[in-house]
């Protein structure tokens, strides 16, 4: 009998958690992070490095390279190796007008969740995705984030950074549930 009341207990406690969230600019970070989410398109051209390198391919590989290129789901969240680790949600298709959707951004976060969740991020950044490269309203995305936010049940992150850029709305942090 204990056992089984053992399990629910547990259950319970694992459902009421919820991470630290804390919101500040990014020059000014709370702590340090594992991962840092950031908004990207289908073919990760967002986040593509701007620095000019030669390549060491020939030229007939790299064409092939690109002919062959699959475009990313949305809503997918890809993790690049490093310290931190990138985690590239994809929420943008370039080839759309708008690029973005609330749809898009809404599995995103959800994806972001169960990323940090899978690769045991303990603290991780997230700007407002959809807001960069995009016009989601700030008020709009803080209600998908706090949705996404609420939907979670996992054990990891513990601490979230909202990364609070410059133009954000005062009034739309102030929507952040803890």
């Amino acid at each position: 009998m204990s056992a089984a009341f053992d399990q629910v207990t547990i259950i319970r406690e694992a459902a009421r958690f919820r991470p630290q969230v804390t919101a500040c600019p990014a020059d000014d970070p709370p702590f340090q992070v594992d991962a840092v989410a950031m908004e990207d398109d289908t073919y990760t051209v967002l986040s593509a490095d701007p620095e000019f390198r030669m390549s060491t391919e020939s030229r007939e590989a790299v064409i092939a390279e690109t002919r062959n290129s699959r475009p990313h789901k949305l809503g997918e969240v890809i993790v690049k190796q490093g310290r931190p680790c990138w985690m590239l949600a994809i929420v943008h298709d370039l080839a759309k007008e708008p690029s973005w959707t609330v749809k898009s951004v809404r599995k995103a976060l959800r994806n972001v969740f169960l990323t940090a969740e899978n690769e045991k991020f303990r603290a991780i950044a997230i700007p407002p995705l959809g807001t960069k490269h995009g016009t989601l309203k700030h008020e709009r995305y803080v209600e998908l984030f706090n949705e996404a936010l609420s939907r979670s049940s996992r054990r990891f992150p513990e601490k979230i950074w909202f990364v609070v850029p410059e133009d954000f709305s005062a009034q739309a942090v102030k929507l952040l549930h803890p």
